[in-house]
């Protein structure tokens, strides 16, 4: 919880600075504002940066990358069959690059040719030797 609320006051303060150096803030009041600047902060943000954090411990390294890097791809593809939003070129090449990454990634233990890793046990040299 204290990783978690540095987290949140450290971004929201260098937001207000921010926020308060490069624009003039205008806030609409209105119920849909309102709502959705709840659930931005508290579902959105708050709960999501909680739950990251209470389980990243519990998987490996690799798959914590893989579930992050997967993130922007998933969001985009939401964003397309919700709200009908339309991607680029550059977003579909960008999109397929994350996952063939992430692929690559889950997969190079499994495929020999992309598994390069070296026993360097007999590299190692003792002090003194020449």
């Amino acid at each position: 919880m204290q990783l978690v609320f540095l987290q949140m006051f450290c971004t929201a303060m260098y937001a207000l600075i921010a926020t308060l150096a490069f624009e003039t803030p205008v806030f609409h009041w209105s119920g849909e504002g309102i709502a959705a600047l709840l659930y931005l902060t508290f579902l959105a943000t708050l709960v999501t940066t909680y739950v990251q954090t209470r389980f990243q411990k519990d998987t490996t390294p690799t798959r914590a990358v893989v579930i992050f890097s997967i993130e922007p791809v998933v969001a985009s593809l939401m964003a397309a069959l919700i709200l009908g939003e339309r991607m680029g070129t550059l977003g579909v090449f960008g999109g397929a690059l994350i996952v063939g990454g992430v692929l690559i990634s889950e997969l190079s233990d499994a495929v020999p040719w992309l598994n390069r890793s070296v026993d360097r046990s007999s590299d190692r040299s003792v002090e003194g030797d020449s």
